[in-house]
């Protein structure tokens, strides 16, 4: 078990849409409950994403990036 811990930055509200995307694939919540999480987020709360794989961390982990905001992987061995 992995986790993806996200922050935001001052360049993160630009990608605003494609981070509640991104959220709500990864962890199948609702519109709403993505949009809280990340507004959490974009206010200064660190958001944590529990993951099966180290790789599947990883590969979650670029998306955020993708999407200007900060990730952090956290557990296991994320090169395997």
């Amino acid at each position: 078990m992995a986790q993806v811990n996200i922050r935001a930055d001052a360049t993160s509200r630009r990608y605003l849409i494609e981070m509640i995307k991104a959220v709500r694939q990864r962890t199948g919540w609702g519109l709403k409950e993505a949009k809280d999480a990340v507004d959490r987020c974009l206010a200064g709360e660190v958001l944590s994403i529990q993951v099966k794989t180290p790789a599947d961390a990883a590969k979650f982990a670029h998306e955020v990036r993708n999407c200007r905001f900060l990730a952090e992987v956290v557990g296991g061995d994320v090169t395997a």
